[in-house]
C-alpha cells in the first residue's frame, strides 16, 4: 500500500498514535485512510480505510435560497463571537460608528489570534492572519510568525529601544538647550510588611517592620496624557510606526523624569471596516498613570507594526457587518478623544524628521509651560 508523505494541510490527530499533528507538519497520507504522522511511517495492509459518513443514505442536496438576508444570517452565525474582554461603545449609531476597548493588551493579542479560523462575514480576519500563520510571514505582517509574535511580546528585543535613544541623542545634539531627564524620581517608604530590601537601622533596632520598599507616588496635580494615533493602512511600512512610537515613548521618558504622572493611550480610527460600520476607534491603554516605565514592552507596542495590525484584526472581530479585505482605511483622531489629551501624537509624525520636530516641540512648549506655572 502506497502512501505519501506531505505537510498537513489542517491540525489533527494521527490515525495510529492519536497524537496530535499540528498544521505544516510532515505527515503521511493516503486518500480515504487519513493521515499518519512521521514516527507512526507510511501505512501498511493492516491500516483499516476511513469510515463513510453517508454509508446507506441518500446524498444531501443543498437547499438553495432565494432570500439574500436568510443567506447573510447563515454567513454570521459561523462567524467567531467577540471577546468578552472586548467593551464596545457605540459612538453614534445612525452613523455607524463605534469605541473599542479592551482591558488588556493581553486580551487584544489573544482575541486578534482567535481570529485565525473565522469564517463567514469574518473571513476577511482569517485571511489576513494568514500573514502571520504563514511559515516565515510576508511583509504585511513585517516578517513576524505567531511564535515569534509570543516571544517578542514576553521577551522584547532591545533594537525599539535603541531607537528611542539613538532619537534622545539626536534630538540634544541639534537643539542643545533640551536636556531630556535620566532618571525618575521615586519615593522611598521604610517601615513596610514586604519590600525591595530590609532596612538594616530597624532590624538591628528589632522592629516589627523591616523593609524598605520604593514606590512611585502619585500627584494629583502633574499629570500628562499621550495619545498617539497609530493607525496605519496596509500599503504603509514599519517606518510609519517605528519614529512614531519611539517619540511618544521618549516624549513620556522625558516627563516622568520630571516627576510627571505619565498616561499612554494608543488609538486605533478605522473607517469603512466593514460594509456597516463608517467607523471604529480602538482605544488601548498601554501605560497608565501609577505604572512604571516598561521600555521595551512599551517600544513594541508603539513601534512595532505588526503588533499594531494584529490589534487592528482583534477590534473588528466584533464589529457588525462584512469585514473588507483590506480592514478599512486609516483615519485622524476623533475630536471627541483628541480633547481628552494634553498631547497628541497624529499620523503626520511618519518619519525620523517629523519625530524629532514633534518631540522638540513638544518638550519646548512643556518647558514653557512649566516656566509660566
Amino acid at each position: 500500500m502506497k502512501s505519501t508523505k506531505i505537510p498537513a494541510r489542517f491540525n489533527g490527530r494521527c490515525r495510529s498514535c492519536q497524537n496530535p499533528i499540528a498544521k505544516g507538519d510532515p505527515v503521511w497520507w493516503k486518500k480515504e485512510y487519513g493521515v499518519k504522522c512521521d514516527a507512526c511511517g507510511p501505512h501498511t495492509e493492516d491500516d483499516a480505510a476511513l469510515p463513510r459518513k453517508n454509508k446507506g443514505k441518500a446524498p444531501r442536496t443543498r437547499k438553495s435560497s432565494t432570500n439574500p438576508s436568510a443567506s447573510r444570517r447563515r454567513r454570521r452565525s459561523s462567524s467567531p463571537a467577540p471577546s468578552p474582554a472586548a467593551t464596545m461603545t457605540e459612538l453614534s449609531a445612525d452613523r455607524g460608528e463605534y469605541m473599542v476597548e479592551f482591558g488588556s493588551m493581553v486580551e487584544t493579542v489573544t482575541n486578534a489570534l482567535q481570529q485565525e479560523h473565522a469564517t463567514g462575514d469574518k473571513m476577511a480576519l482569517a485571511s489576513a492572519m494568514n500573514s502571520f500563520t504563514r511559515p516565515g510571514g510576508d511583509s504585511w505582517g513585517n516578517w513576524f510568525t505567531t511564535d515569534k509574535f509570543r516571544r517578542e511580546l514576553s521577551d522584547p528585543s532591545s533594537h525599539y529601544v535603541d531607537e528611542v535613544e539613538r532619537m534622545r541623542e539626536e534630538l540634544e545634539n541639534s537643539c542643545p538647550e533640551i536636556q531630556l531627564g535620566q532618571r525618575i524620581k521615586r519615593r522611598v517608604r521604610r517601615g513596610q510588611e514586604f519590600g525591595d530590601q530590609i532596612d538594616p537601622d530597624r532590624f538591628l533596632a528589632k522592629v516589627p517592620n523591616i523593609w524598605e520598599r520604593t514606590v512611585r507616588e502619585l500627584q494629583p496635580d502633574r499629570q500628562v496624557t499621550i495619545g498617539v494615533n497609530l493607525t496605519v493602512n496596509g500599503s504603509e511600512r514599519a517606518a510609519a510606526t517605528l519614529y512614531r512610537g519611539a517619540a511618544v515613548l521618549a516624549m513620556a521618558d522625558y516627563l516622568s523624569a520630571q516627576n510627571i504622572n505619565v498616561k499612554v493611550v494608543m488609538y486605533l480610527p478605522v473607517t469603512n471596516p466593514t460594509n456597516e460600520v463608517k467607523l471604529v476607534l480602538g482605544k488601548y491603554v498601554v501605560k497608565d498613570f501609577c505604572s512604571p516605565i516598561d521600555k521595551n514592552t512599551l517600544a513594541f507596542m508603539l513601534c512595532e507594526i505588526a503588533f499594531i495590525r494584529l490589534c487592528l484584526i482583534g477590534q473588528e472581530a466584533g464589529l457588525p457587518g462584512r469585514v473588507y479585505h483590506g480592514l478599512g482605511y486609516a483615519a485622524e483622531l476623533p475630536y471627541c478623544e483628541a480633547k481628552n489629551c494634553d498631547i497628541v501624537a497624529g499620523r503626520e509624525v511618519n518619519s525620523k524628521e517629523a519625530a524629532i520636530e514633534w518631540l522638540s516641540e513638544n518638550i519646548q512648549k512643556h518647558s514653557a509651560d512649566k516656566g509660566a506655572a
